[in-house]
This record gives C-alpha cells, sequence and structure tokens, in this order.
C-alpha cells in the first residue's frame, strides 16, 4: 500500500537536497579556482627560478659533469628538482637522478613547448620520481643561440595537501548547511501547513456531506484569500446543489413513468443514465452477482450490462453515421423480443446516444427468463454449497475431537471452495471477454510451439490416466497471429476435457493444419463422444452434456473458449468421430502474414 508524502516532508526533501547541491557546486568551482590559482603562483616561482638556472648554466656551459654539479647544487638551495638538458634532448645534470640513467627528453611537453614559445610549462606523472610534478622550462641562450633546456620541478604534494583542507573544511560546511536549511525548511512548513489542515478539514466535513461548514481566515496573505474563496465557493456550492437536486428529481420523476426503457449511452459506451424500465427490459442480458442480485446499470459500459454485441452495434452505428436505427433482440432463452431504437441525443453530451428499449413480449415471458438465468448460477453453486454445510454440520456434531476425520472434512470443504472460486474466476474471466475488456496480446507464433507447449503440461497426467498424447503439428507452419497465454488455455482447456472423458488406454491427438489463410487447430479423442443433440448447445455458459461428459466442472470453460476464439476473429466448433469413437473440437487462428498484409 502506497504512503502519501506530506507537505511538510516534501518542503524539506525539495529544500535540504537543493541547498545541498548547490553548496556541493560552489565547492566543486571554489576547489577547482583555488586548484589554478596554486599552479598558476607555482608557475610562475618555477618559471623565474628556471631562468636563473638559465642564466647560471649559459655562463657555466660546458661538460656535462659540470652542468650535473651545478644542477644538484642549485637543487639543493632552491629545495626543488632541476634538470639541464641539451639541445638534442639529452640530460646533462639532475638535482634528484644521475643523469647518464636518464631517457632523452626531447619529446617531455614542457620542452616541446620552447619550440613556438619563450617558456614551456606542464603537469603531469614523473616516471622517474614516481609523483605528480608541475614543469617548467626556459631555453638556455648564448649569443642568442639556443644551446640547451634550464627545467624546474616541483611536486603538488603541498599543493594537493592544501586543496585535501580546503575540501574537509567545505565538506563540513556543506553539512553543516544542510542541517540548517533543513531546520529552516521544517520551521517555514510548520507555518504553511497549519492554516492549510484546517482547510483540509473543512473540506472533508463537506466531503461528508455537512455542507454548512465554514473556514475561519485568519490574515490577508494567500492563504487567508484561499481561505475566502473556499468559503465562497462553498455557498455557490449548496446553491448549486440545491438547484441540481431539484432539476434532477423532476427529471427521475418523469423518467420513472415512462413504461418503455431509456437510456443515454457516451461515446466510450458507458452508461450516463437509465430509468427503471430500462434496467428491468435489460435483465435477461444482464450479468448477475454470485447471490442473484442486479447490479446498478448507470455508470457501466452497455456491452456489459446487455451482453448483445448487436445493441452494442447499433449504438456504434448511430454514433458513427448519427442517424435513427433499430432493431429487434432475441433474449438468449429465446422468450423475450425487445425493439431497441437508437437515436443521437443532443444537449447532453458530446456523442451521446438515447437509446430506447420498448418491450414486446408479456411480463410473464420476462419473469421467466430471468428465473431461468438465476436457475443457472442456482444449480452451480447448490451442490458446493450443500456439501460445504454438510461437512460443517459434521464437524460440529463432534467430528472437530476426531483430528484425522476433521482434516479429512476440512480436504473436502477445501475441495468444494475451490470449484466455487474456479467457477467465480471464470465467470469474471467470461464476463472481460464478452465485455470486451479483455486486452490481447497478440503475436505471430508457430502452431507447433502452441501444441508442443499445452502437451507438455499435460503429459504427467495423460501417462497417470494411461492415455497416449499426439501431437500431429508440423514445424513449417506458418504462424499465426493469437495471445500465446490465451490460446495456451484454450489448448489446455480442450485437452484436459479430452483426457477426462477418455477411458484408460485410449489416445487423444493435438494436430495443426494450414487452411486457406488460417491454420486449423484439433483436439481428437477417443473418449464416449457427445450426445448429437448436444452439440449446438455445446459452448453454452452453464451447459453440460450427458452425465458421461459431465465430469464436475462449472459448465463455462468451453464458453470462455469459444469467446476466445471469437476475439481472435477465428471460429470453434465441436463433432463426433465418423471413424471411430470420440470426439472433435476444432478452432481456427489467422496467419500472421495475412493479418499484416
Amino acid at each position: 500500500m502506497s504512503r502519501t508524502i506530506g507537505l511538510r516532508t516534501r518542503l524539506t526533501l525539495t529544500t535540504v537536497p537543493l541547498v545541498l547541491l548547490t553548496m556541493t557546486l560552489l565547492t566543486v568551482l571554489l576547489l577547482a579556482l583555488a586548484r589554478t590559482l596554486y599552479l598558476d603562483n607555482t608557475e610562475t616561482l618555477l618559471l623565474g627560478q628556471a631562468r636563473m638556472v638559465s642564466e647560471t648554466a649559459a655562463e657555466t656551459w660546458g661538460d656535462s659533469a659540470t652542468l650535473d654539479r651545478l644542477a644538484k647544487n642549485l637543487g639543493a638551495r632552491a629545495g626543488a628538482r632541476i634538470t639541464i638538458i641539451a639541445i638534442d634532448g639529452t640530460v646533462l645534470g639532475d638535482s634528484d637522478v644521475d643523469p647518464t640513467t636518464m631517457e632523452n627528453h626531447a619529446g617531455r611537453p614542457e620542452v616541446v613547448d620552447l619550440v613556438t614559445r619563450q617558456d614551456g610549462v606542464s603537469v603531469r606523472y614523473s616516471a622517474t620520481t614516481g609523483r605528480e610534478m608541475v614543469y617548467a622550462a626556459v631555453p638556455i641562450s648564448r649569443a642568442t643561440a639556443m644551446i640547451g633546456v634550464a627545467r624546474v620541478a616541483w611536486p603538488l604534494d603541498e599543493v594537493n595537501a592544501r586543496l585535501n583542507l580546503l575540501r574537509n573544511i567545505a565538506v563540513i560546511g556543506i553539512a553543516f548547511s544542510g542541517v540548517l536549511a533543513a531546520l529552516l525548511a521544517w520551521l517555514l512548513s510548520r507555518y504553511i501547513i497549519r492554516p492549510i489542515d484546517a482547510l483540509t478539514e473543512v473540506a472533508g466535513a463537506m466531503a461528508a456531506g455537512d455542507l454548512d461548514r465554514r473556514s475561519d481566515p485568519r490574515g490577508t496573505d494567500e492563504i487567508g484569500r484561499l481561505g475566502l474563496a473556499f468559503n465562497r465557493m462553498a455557498d455557490e456550492l449548496s446553491e448549486t446543489i440545491e438547484i441540481i437536486s431539484d432539476e434532477r428529481a423532476k427529471l427521475a420523476a418523469i423518467l420513472e413513468t415512462m413504461g418503455d426503457g431509456l437510456l443515454v449511452i457516451d461515446h466510450e459506451g458507458m452508461i450516463l443514465l437509465a430509468n427503471s424500465a430500462a434496467e428491468r427490459l435489460l435483465q435477461p442480458y444482464a450479468r448477475p452477482l454470485r447471490d442473484g442480485r442486479r447490479r446498478e446499470v448507470r455508470g457501466r459500459a452497455l456491452i456489459a450490462v446487455a451482453i448483445d454485441h448487436e445493441l452494442d452495434q447499433l449504438v456504434r452505428e448511430t454514433q458513427r453515421r448519427g442517424t435513427v436505427s433499430s432493431l429487434l433482440l432475441e433474449a438468449p432463452n429465446g422468450q423475450r423480443t425487445l425493439r431497441a431504437v437508437a437515436a443521437p441525443a443532443r444537449g447532453v453530451e458530446s456523442d451521446a446516444t438515447l437509446l430506447v428499449l420498448q418491450d414486446l413480449t408479456e411480463v410473464r415471458r420476462l419473469e421467466t427468463a430471468r428465473r431461468d438465468f438465476v436457475a443457472n448460477i442456482s444449480h452451480e453453486l447448490r451442490t458446493p454449497l450443500a456439501s460445504i454445510k454438510a461437512l460443517v454440520e459434521t464437524l460440529e456434531g463432534g467430528a472437530l475431537e476426531d483430528e484425522e476425520a476433521a482434516r479429512y472434512f476440512l480436504q473436502l470443504m477445501n475441495g468444494e471452495v475451490e470449484h466455487l472460486t474456479q467457477l467465480v474466476r471464470e465467470l469474471l474471466e467470461l464476463s472481460r471477454i464478452e465485455s470486451g475488456q479483455l486486452s490481447l496480446a497478440r503475436e505471430a507464433i508457430a502452431p507447433c510451439t502452441l501444441v508442443e507447449h499445452v502437451l507438455t503440461r499435460l503429459v504427467a497426467q495423460a501417462e497417470r490416466e494411461g492415455i497416449t498424447l499426439i501431437a500431429d503439428a508440423a514445424d513449417d507452419l506458418p504462424p499465426v497471429l493469437a495471445d500465446p497465454e490465451r490460446i495456451g488455455q484454450v489448448l489446455l482447456n480442450l485437452l484436459h476435457n479430452a483426457i477426462k472423458f477418455t477411458p484408460s488406454g485410449g489416445h487423444v491427438v493435438v494436430g495443426a493444419a494450414r487452411r486457406d489463410d488460417a491454420v486449423v487447430f484439433s483436439v481428437r479423442d477417443s473418449g464416449t463422444g457427445i450426445d448429437p443433440d448436444d452439440l449446438p448447445r455445446i459452448f453454452e455458459r452453464f451447459y453440460k452434456a450427458d452425465k458421461a461428459r459431465s465430469g464436475g466442472g462449472t459448465g463455462l470453460g468451453l464458453a470462455i473458449v469459444k469467446h476466445l476464439i471469437g476475439a481472435h476473429e477465428g471460429t470453434v466448433s465441436a463433432q463426433n468421430n465418423a471413424d471411430a469413437q470420440g470426439a472433435t473440437f476444432t478452432f481456427t487462428l489467422p496467419l500472421a502474414v495475412s493479418r499484416e498484409s
């Protein structure tokens, strides 16, 4: 469960990071500036020393031993590393290292800079000393001719130490600024939130129905003016609600006296308004709750209230054309006929449609249809509820004291609860499918992949029942456009039924073959078959065939199969095998290539 962050916390979480970020950026800039200043000062100092070394070396220019002694003498007095380099890059003298062991320095950056400049400066890591150094080099000239290079180097240890000290001080300052900012944000939020909390309390009271509640604004600042505006809004709201209530009462009285059903449907198919007659006329088409009660149709989708795609299509066609349309609707049991008239409703809402339902049948036939529909659900609920009640009474009668018997009865009760849970789950899923709320993740997938996946899931169950599963799907079949999860559910349902109604020693063949722009999937068993009288109704919800194929299911599995295949723009059918025992269920799916083209 998500937790709402209060304004005080949000203000603190906004202010403190902003202050910390600002201080951090400022510190980074200041440290970078300090480093630049330190390096500039060091470079200036080293260039001055390098020029002194250049003048001295020019006066005593001679063999490398003399120049090496000069470098070591000047380096000891200056406290810096001094290197004297010949014009060809050969090191003639160095204050810290034996020059004969040093490589040619013609490629050093500070020496290379002397080709185009009067001096050369670089900051880099010294492989000789193993430290980061600042180098400054100037030419050694005699009679305006450059004869060598005088270089002075200084380690950056001292500069880095000073920068580290500044960095530590800055970190302490940033931390102190964060604490101070948090304290100030908390104090400021307390001052701001207190009147807002008072307004929130008044708003909550008004939302609960207390429209006489008003705020007590204090001061003339923004929050005070907000309180005054809130009170004016409350006054206007009370007056508006009173006017609307009167108008609604008049409209409700008119609608309730109408004998025909009246619905106003918006452009998304949602019911904005419906009178009692409309709710009554739509009852045979509506999906009930588990206890048989009906929900109010207002605020729900038309396709979810009246599970009739023709009625939904009538409304959509009227919205598209902007003309009056009508059709005759037959109730699912064939005992009711309604005349539906749809017309554009102007002055209600943009693209709204007025749907009038006229009852063309007798009230007795309407009530009969409703009872039949409720009876289907009651029939499915009666057995598990009666079993649970009997088990509970048995436990109350003394079986609870017998631990083994109590555990056995609880297992039986759990099985009945699982059955009820499955019934409700399938009802909800069927409702989502029929109402168009189920979204399909369709993709191109090989038929053999779908077949192999479902066989893998049920092969263990088939082996326990002594039934052989056979796959008859070629690997080179073109892919179909389908939701793998939903089609897997279809195949799993059909294959599970085939295993359940096939005796031990039988076989079930799951096949796939191409037919025009579709692939035909089939599940063929060698079981008891289906009574020919039951075949036309086998895919109806809650319908079960003879006892040989009843199996204790919910009667919704094949209905779900039918609607899932319909959502995939396919067809489904069932027939008995002509050449042997058993039945074959087939369904089609469109080819992915055909669909894309």
